[in-house]
Formats: structure tokens, sequence, C-alpha cells
């Protein structure tokens, strides 16, 4: 770790933290802070926009600030040694990361992180069960400092208002955060850069003027064909294409708005009524200005949750796809269907009321199951090497390649070796067998020269030429080639070396005769 003579706070400590992943963003990175989503610190790194500090926040930072330097000398006298904030970076994998620690003993063996006190992050101390957002942050503290471990504070300052825990690390975690920033900064480089969006307000709605009637057995006075022209432009002005969140909003407030005027409507009716038995003019009007609002409401409640539901499935598709993307791709370089990665968009999408955190949670689970994906091709790529690595004419042995290639590397190496020694065993034992019918045919030949044999002895001998054994004869004419010659001189070496394993000299050349003629399969003579 590189230690930094940095400030916490200051100006140059914020330029540091602009060019590196630091550990307090990691929670974010992984899509777990309870603060900050993946895609705003993506928007942030891009824009290199300095997050507004209100003065509620910066109050809150002070007080942090505050009980960590009070409850530091306690937390001192448990440990035993000292503890000094400390700014290091490091890097790892090409990555450039770093951490702000709020307190490192001088041996770097124990890290200390304070948190002020909350009720919830008490009980979590006390159960020892810390939530990722907290763990995630630590994990990658632990991977710049290389402490052993940590004390997790929880204090407002005061002895008495402090509970605390040890962290010892999650090697595993540690190497999902390196997968993580890895995807994170593939992300970065692609992002294209999009002001924040200002959360979705309604607009004011345009006020139909108050409807007035007085009758007396006839309209004596009435407002009604203002009040008409205007219900009609407003109905008129009514948006119905439906894409962000701000018209979504809109709709919403205006099919509320439709709803109460038609109520008005229907009260000044119910109001005229009283003062007349029949003004059928003046009720027709009513009731086609009422049946405008109402059909413009139902038309757009319909939009509104109808769009709503084409814009979700877009934005879940068009994950879906990037995600499909990326495994071809992966895929492609692997050479084979391999790499299959469970998602579950979905999941990630149920709750999420407004179109920026329906994305949000859409790009958290695609760089979630990219890594996995990644994770997955690195496993097939070292089996696939290692598979290569053996001889070709065990391959029809892995038939089933393709659901057993995603194993991890020492099941898949152990699946390997079990598979290739239960092969060479049968091959041994059919070869055996092969070698006994073979001797069972020579002693069979034997016994049947033997009974011809002595009578042939009853006559005078005679010189007798040696019969050349099938295929594998000796040559004993001068004129014999020199390819011819180099055969013989490698069948006489392997005969011998078949005679020293235990066969007979014409066992042996027969074995050589099978493997010429293919009768072998796996075995071939290399002239």
């Amino acid at each position: 770790m590189e230690t930094l003579n940095l400030i916490q706070g200051s100006k140059e400590w914020h330029a540091h933290r602009d060019n590196h992943f630091n550990a307090s963003d990691a929670p974010a990175m992984m899509g777990v802070s309870k603060y900050v989503t993946r895609d705003d610190l993506l928007r942030k790194m891009k824009s290199g926009e300095s997050e507004e500090i209100t003065p509620h926040l910066q109050k809150l930072f002070n007080k942090g600030h505050a009980a960590e330097a009070s409850i530091r000398p306690h937390i001192e006298v448990i440990i035993g040694d000292d503890l000094f904030p400390v700014t290091g970076s490091i890097e790892i994998e090409g990555l450039p990361l770093s951490a702000s620690l709020d307190g490192l003993t001088m041996s770097g063996k124990i890290n200390f992180e304070h948190k002020l006190w909350n009720e919830k992050l008490v009980q979590q101390v006390k159960n020892e069960a810390l939530d990722p957002h907290y763990t995630i942050q630590l994990d990658q503290q632990h991977l710049i400092s290389e402490c052993e471990k940590t004390i997790f504070v929880v204090s407002d300052g005061t002895p008495e208002n402090c509970e605390y825990m040890w962290y010892e690390g999650d090697s595993y975690q540690q190497g999902k955060i390196l997968k993580g920033w890895e995807q994170f900064e593939k992300d970065l480089a692609e992002y294209e850069y999009t002001p924040e969006p200002v959360k979705p307000v309604a607009q004011a709605i345009m006020e139909l003027p108050a409807l007035n009637v007085q009758i007396t057995g006839k309209v004596e006075t009435s407002n009604l064909t203002v009040y008409q022209e205007s219900a009609s432009t407003f109905i008129a002005n009514i948006n119905t294409d439906l894409k962000t969140d701000e018209d979504f909003s809109n709709a919403e407030a205006q099919v509320k708005y439709c709803d109460k005027a038609e109520k008005q409507l229907e009260a000044v009716k119910q109001q005229a009524l009283a003062q007349t038995a029949d003004i059928d003019t003046l009720f027709k009007t009513i009731d086609h200005i009422k049946g405008e609002l109402r059909a413009k409401r139902l038309t757009l409640d319909k939009l509104v949750k109808s769009q709503k539901e084409i814009v979700k499935r877009g934005i879940l598709e068009d994950a879906a796809s990037a995600l499909d993307d990326h495994i071809d791709i992966l895929n492609k370089g692997l050479g084979g269907n391999y790499v299959q990665v469970q998602s579950n968009f979905g999941g990630a999408a149920k709750g999420k009321r407004t179109l920026v955190s329906l994305r949000d949670a859409a790009n958290t689970e695609l760089a979630r199951t990219k890594i996995a994906a990644n994770d997955l091709a690195e496993i097939v790529r070292a089996n696939l090497k290692y598979l290569d690595n053996k001889n070709d004419h065990y391959k029809s042995l892995f038939f089933d390649l393709n659901s057993i290639v995603n194993k991890s590397p020492d099941d898949f190496e152990n699946l390997v070796k079990s598979r290739i020694s239960d092969f060479d065993e049968a091959e041994e034992k059919r070869l055996e067998v092969q070698r006994e019918q073979i001797q069972q045919e020579e002693a069979a030949k034997l016994e049947s020269k033997q009974k011809v044999e002595p009578s042939i002895q009853e006559k005078a001998p005679e010189p007798v030429k040696a019969e050349a054994t099938p295929k594998v004869a000796e040559v004993t004419s001068s004129k014999i080639s020199v390819e011819q010659r180099h055969k013989i001189n490698i069948h006489k070496k392997i005969q011998i070396e078949l005679v020293s394993e235990g066969f007979s000299e014409s066992d042996a050349v027969k074995v050589i005769n099978l493997i010429k003629d293919g009768e072998i399969s796996h075995l071939q003579i290399n002239y």
C-alpha cells in the first residue's frame, strides 16, 4: 500500500479520490449502497461533478468526525495500540484502488472503522452480522491495507454509547469486489453522460372556471359556454404520448383532476335540477362536458398503466439483450456454447416506482450477471486448456463437455483423470484378452506341429529353411531397399520389447502384424 499524506476532506484528498476506485464507493459499485445507486456513481465519476453537501448533511459529517475523534482514545485502550488516520492506495490487476482509514496501527495489523451511533447498526454489531453495505467497504480496506482484522465501532463519541465487533475479512467477497470494479471500469468507459434527472413534479393544471347557473323556469344566468370552451381546450392539451417519469406524473395528476371536474359538474347539475324540472339544453351540455372529461380520464388512466408497462418492459428487455450479447461474445471466444448465466431482471425491477430507479436496478443486475459470466468464462477457459493437453484419442470420452466444462478446475481435473484412468484400465483388459487369444492360437498350432514332427524325424535329416513369418519375415536379398531395411529394424526392436514384456516371439510377430493391419485401432507404428 502506498501511504499518502492527505487530510480527509481537503481539496487534494478529493482530487485523489476522483482518480481512484474508493472503498466508500464500493457498496454503490456493487449495487448494495443505502445512499447511492450504481448509476448515480457512474454518472458522478463520468461527469466529475462533486456531490452537493447540504447544511444538514455537513452537520451529520461534522458530528460523525467529532464522535470518531472522541472515541479513538477509548478504542486504543481496547486494542492496546495507537491508531493513525491513513489514506492509502494500491493497484491490483490494473485497478487503481483507494481507501481512507479512520485508523491503522503502526504495524498495519489492526484497522479502525467508525460509524455514528444509530440503533439499527448497533443491533447488527451486537449480532456480529453487518449488512453488505458495510462489509464491502471493510473488505476493500483489507485489500488495500493488508491488515489482519478491523475493529468496527458504532458510537456517539462516549464509552457509554459505544459498541464494537471484530471483522476479519472475506477473501471470496474481496475477489468479487475486484471483479466488480473491473466491470465498472468497462461500464464507465462506455457510459454516456446525461445530467441527473430532476424528480418529476406534475405541471400546474389549467383550472376550469367555476360553473355558475341560476334558473327560474329558464336559464337566468350561466357561464356554461365559457366553461365548455375552457374544458375543451384543457382536454385537447392533455398529453397521451407517455415516455418519461414526468409524463406519467402529469398524466396521473390529470386523471385525478378530470375525476374532480366530473363530480363538480354533477353537483352543479343536481343544483340546477333542484331549481327547475326541465332545462334540456343546460343538462345536455353539462352531460356532454362530463362525458368528454370521463372519456379522457379513462383513456389517460389506461395509458398510464399500459404505457408504463411498455416502457418498463423495454428497459428490462434492453438489459436482457445486452447480457445475451455479452455472453455470445464470451462463447465465441471459447469456441462453444459453454457460458450460461441465470439473470433475474424481473426480481430486480420489483417495487421500483420510477423509471430512473427501474433503469438503475436493471443496470445493476446486468453488471452482476456480466461479472458472473466473466467468472464462468475464466473457469471454462482453464478447463478447456487442461483438456487440450490430453491425447486426442481421449476426446471421445467427453461427449458431454458442455455440461461438465463449467465445473470448478479441481473437480474438472479429477473427472478427466478418472475417465482416462477407467478407459486405460478397460483397454488394458481388452489387450490382455487379445494376448491370451493369440497365445491360445499359437499353442494350438504348436500342438498340431508336434503331432506331425515324429513322422518327419524318421526321414534322413535335411537342412530346413526357416519359414518366413508372414508380413514380418526377414528379407535376405542383397537388393533390399533402405526403406525396407529401416522397417525391418523397427519391427525387430518392437519384437524385442514385446518379448521382454513376456510375449513369445511368435506372439510378438502376430501383435506387430495386427498393428500394421489396423486391427488395434489406438496403436500405430511410427516409421
